[in-house]
């Protein structure tokens, strides 16, 4: 498994060697309607992305799966990469958070956990509903493997 979940741990819980504190924030505005977001740790970053918060904002209410995988995150690069399609099923995944995602607001979803994601590890954000528009804010720290 390239994808661990912890509970919230308080900054003197752990111990970084050389972290970089990130934070993406992506529109996603499609012509062609989507219901998944991967976002992918590619086998070649060298690094370890510890995710300490998603807030996602949505234009019509949905239900949000947040799964784990990483059979089909096998993907180059050397940086955090945010992809959306089509997703039919969630067979090579595992369930971890389920949320009702409320269009008024933005909707935070790790409230209780820290996520980390290993190279060639991938968290899936699957939506009952397929929409258009979404904004994603991903705030997480980069550690690097020697």
């Amino acid at each position: 498994m390239k994808v661990f979940t912890l509970g919230k741990l308080d900054n003197t819980d752990l111990r970084f060697n050389n972290n970089v504190k990130m934070q993406k924030e992506i529109t996603i505005t499609s012509d062609k309607e989507f219901n998944s977001v991967k976002i992918i740790n590619p086998k070649g970053t060298n690094a370890i992305y510890i995710i300490e918060n998603i807030g996602i904002k949505v234009y019509d209410d949905n239900k949000l799966k947040l799964c784990i995988g990483e059979e089909k995150c096998d993907e180059d690069g050397d940086k955090l990469k945010i992809d959306y399609k089509v997703l039919n099923e969630l067979n090579d995944y595992i369930e971890i958070k389920n949320s009702y995602m409320v269009k008024t607001k933005v909707n935070e979803i790790l409230n209780e956990q820290i996520i980390f994601i290993l190279p060639n590890g991938c968290l899936i954000l699957k939506l009952d509903k397929p929409i258009n528009k979404m904004k994603i804010k991903i705030r997480c720290k980069e550690e690097k493997i020697f």
